[in-house]
């Protein structure tokens, strides 16, 4: 599977592919959309934390979102 058209499965599509025969995806792969979900995740926390916080704490958080948005763009 390529690695554009793998982001491009249904969620559906994806688990009938994994639990089938065939060498791919396989737990590298599962493991990385793992990763990537949970990274972003970790972002829509990061994200409704800040809309809590005050402003003089915000930067700190921006930080840590855009450093986490690098990551995410990484896992993908």
């Amino acid at each position: 599977m390529e690695r554009d058209l793998f982001w491009n499965e249904s969620a559906q599509r994806l688990l009938e592919k994994t639990a089938s025969t065939d060498p791919t995806p396989g737990g590298g792969s599962i493991a990385a959309v793992s990763a990537t979900f949970g990274m972003a995740l970790v972002l829509m926390a990061l994200r409704i934390s800040r809309t809590h916080l005050d402003e003089a704490r915000r930067p700190t958080l921006d930080d840590l979102i855009g450093r986490c948005e690098g990551a995410l763009v990484r896992l993908r």
